[in-house]
């Protein structure tokens, strides 16, 4: 099934929904407001439940879904604070249709607000060579945790640090990131709940067809630390593996849209997850 996916996916569109900027303004000034929209379509035969903001992870609960299809509305705000600094807010709405297995096969479905993220980014002066350097840092101000059925709010308990670098090497600009989402223990429930700790490595390679159209190619690698209910391992740790094709399109010089695919290559992966973006600045 993943191999037919991505044998379809080699023809159509991914950059992730995290990148703030377009193709053809990586390495020009931002100035005052930008904002991005993103819409997520997430399909899974997995036994898991997925995140996708700040960088994408699952979990299993012990629950025995059979299905998963996940609807999700992110839609982040910068501002460009100083030269080096951006200030970023992001909202995410979900709904979500999971096909769980009791004594038959009873489908759920749910609409939420799911998190809210503050955090800043800092350019740096200094350059690796040709590569560019930034480095953000998130905080959830708020995040509905799930689990085995129960679900509560909970307030600065995760934490999102990433590490970029960008260079432009004609026709081809090259991102690297390293990713982690620290989670610290959570009231779901009447149980005391430690989620995964994330620790990612992206590569994103963007072909410049013209100015106005890019191509692009992502892989993206996760270590998630064990879970723990109440102090005992629930979960081992495991590994999420993705690799996506995309295209992005610059309408005009305020607005680009990103259309992306993507698949998973590891089991603890979704099976596909169509993503589009729209990029503004006001």
């Amino acid at each position: 099934m993943k191999l037919k996916l991505l044998s379809l996916f080699l023809f159509t569109a991914t950059l992730y929904a995290s990148n703030e900027i377009t193709i053809d303004s990586l390495f020009q000034k931002q100035k005052g407001f930008r904002s991005i929209t993103n819409i997520d379509f997430l399909s899974s035969q997995a036994t898991r439940s997925f995140s996708l903001y700040p960088v994408i992870h699952s979990y299993d609960d012990g629950v025995a879904i059979q299905q998963t299809k996940t609807l999700s509305l992110t839609e982040t705000f910068l501002y460009a604070y100083s030269a080096k600094i951006d200030l970023i807010g992001s909202v995410s709405l979900l709904h979500q249709n999971r096909d769980i297995f009791t004594e038959k096969i009873v489908s759920k479905s749910d609409s939420e607000l799911s998190q809210v993220w503050l955090g800043l980014k800092y350019a740096f002066d200094t350059k690796i060579y040709d590569f560019k350097q930034s480095l953000t840092l998130q905080t959830s101000l708020f995040e509905k945790g799930h689990y085995q059925g129960a679900s509560n709010t909970n307030n600065l308990k995760s934490f999102n640090l990433r590490y970029t670098t960008i260079a432009y090497l004609d026709p081809v600009v090259l991102t690297l990131s390293f990713e982690s989402i620290q989670n610290l223990s959570k009231e779901i429930g009447k149980k005391t709940v430690d989620f995964p700790n994330i620790y990612s490595f992206g590569l994103d390679a963007n072909i410049v067809l013209n100015p106005k159209l890019s191509l692009s190619i992502n892989f993206l690698e996760s270590y998630q630390s064990s879970m723990k209910e109440d102090g005992k391992k629930v979960n081992p740790s495991t590994i999420l593996s993705q690799i996506g094709f995309g295209v992005s399109y610059n309408l005009n010089s305020h607005n680009a849209l990103i259309l992306s695919t993507s698949t998973g290559t590891s089991a603890v992966a979704p099976d596909s997850r169509l993503s589009v973006s729209l990029w503004h600045k006001f």
